[in-house]
């Protein structure tokens, strides 16, 4: 009788050969582990939106967009930190280094930005 039966790569054999059939105790506890995690997955997401809101919420009142309300948030923590010592600095640019790398950048003679 086994070997009559083509099956598919995922399927096997049980050992009595019976059919299987829930009980209701298994079906409830099968509906309220999907309706937990339905839940999960659903208040994760209404987070998510106020999050998103919040964030869009006060990009909008400083006149930015998000991504610039999120990197002026970032340098605006990490001087905070630097400021109290909290963290070290990533690297030691100097002003003078700063202003010039600023004038490269500016500068419409210099072409080494423009030919990269």
């Amino acid at each position: 009788m086994r070997d009559a039966l083509v099956l598919a790569w995922d399927e096997e054999y049980d050992d009595s050969l019976e059919i299987k059939f829930l009980g209701e105790e298994e079906k409830v506890e099968i509906r309220k582990y999907y309706t937990r995690e339905i839940h999960r997955q659903s208040a994760f997401k209404f987070l998510l939106m106020g999050i998103r809101t919040k964030i869009s919420y006060h990009s909008f009142k400083r006149r930015m967009t998000i991504n610039e309300y999120i990197l002026k948030t970032i340098l605006s923590s990490y001087t905070q930190l630097l400021k109290s010592g909290s963290i070290p600095a990533i690297a030691p640019y100097s002003n003078v280094l700063l202003k010039r790398f600023d004038e490269m950048l500016n500068n419409p003679q210099d072409s080494a930005i423009i030919d990269l």
